[in-house]
């Protein structure tokens, strides 16, 4: 009577562990935190002015004439 028991026992544990161990391989997948998104380059960005006879708008420090004869930037 008592070695039944202690099969039993011995069994209970033996399906335990497998459940267990089989649960930690499938959830070592699903707790894996994914990689961080990969952040672009933002690109450089030049202040402007805006040219006051053709309304364009102009980096600072470049020489970007338009074609009227008024242009401040020629």
């Amino acid at each position: 009577m008592l070695l039944k028991i202690l099969v039993v026992l011995l069994a209970i544990f033996a399906v335990a562990f497998v459940f267990r161990a089989w649960g930690r391989r499938d959830g070592a997948v699903e707790r894996r935190a994914p990689p961080p998104p990969r952040r672009k380059a933002e690109p450089q960005a030049d202040e402007t002015l805006r040219c006051t006879a053709c309304g364009a708008f102009v980096p600072i420090g470049t020489k970007a004439a338009c074609a009227r004869a008024d242009c401040p930037f020629g």
